[in-house]
């Protein structure tokens, strides 16, 4: 369904870019003003991920911890990125990217939703494993740990770059 699809792209870039001003475009931006770079991150991480909680706190333990440490990772490489763009917009679109390819494009369970979509392809796990996430869905997957630990080395190299060629 192509409306349909078209309508959850929108929502999702809505959705994503609601997150993303908040919690960098507000807090991370206005408290490095007044603290280190590494603590506004932080906090910023932190009120990003406040909202997944509740629906990673009805999960298995180990599911709850991946996904927690995932979450941070993911808003980690959200701030580097806006950090060496100077620019809002990246960390944006990858939000609202990353939350439309999960859910519209593959199926898949966004951040522990139990909204059920078809997606235009359709992966399932058939049984919980750290492989897959279990019901929170390829968030809270180990593999999406170590991609992520990597993204964020790769990232803060990129972010370090642009902040040397600046002071050039």
């Amino acid at each position: 369904d192509y409306i349909y699809t078209l309508a959850l792209l929108v929502g999702l870039m809505i959705q994503g870019t609601a997150e993303e001003t908040m919690c960098r475009g507000f807090l991370m931006a206005s408290l490095s003003k007044k603290v280190s770079t590494p603590v506004a991150v932080f906090f910023s991480a932190t009120a990003f991920a406040y909202p997944h909680f509740f629906t990673l706190a009805d999960g298995e333990f180990k599911f709850v911890l991946i996904g927690l440490v995932n979450i941070y990772l993911i808003s980690i490489i959200f701030s580097l990125l806006m950090l060496a763009r100077a620019n809002i917009w990246v960390s944006c679109g990858l939000h609202s990217i990353w939350n439309f390819l999960l859910y519209g494009v593959f199926g898949l369970a966004l951040s522990g939703s139990e909204a059920s979509t078809s997606g235009i392809i359709c992966f399932q796990a058939n049984n919980a494993s750290l492989l897959n996430g279990g019901e929170y869905g390829i968030e809270a997957s180990i593999i999406m740990t170590f991609i992520l630990i990597i993204s964020v080395f790769i990232t803060y190299k990129y972010w370090k770059k642009q902040e040397l060629q600046e002071m050039k």
